[in-house]
């Protein structure tokens, strides 16, 4: 999956987030499954995100 859909992804169900500028670009998963930091207002707050068959299934932080 590459950043670009993780990053629509995460913006669709987590309005006013998207994939942390840091994140590096994602080279596979685990099940279908990624783990990624999402960030929000300039990066001041991060979670991490996981996404599973294009749906976000969890985040924290």
């Amino acid at each position: 999956m590459t950043r670009a859909r993780l990053n629509e992804i995460i913006e669709r169900d987590m309005p006013g987030w998207h994939l942390a500028q840091d994140e590096k670009d994602p080279d596979g998963s685990i099940d279908g499954e990624y783990i990624v930091r999402a960030s929000r207002d300039n990066g001041s707050l991060k979670k991490t995100v996981v996404i599973s068959n294009g749906k976000i299934i969890g985040a924290q932080g």
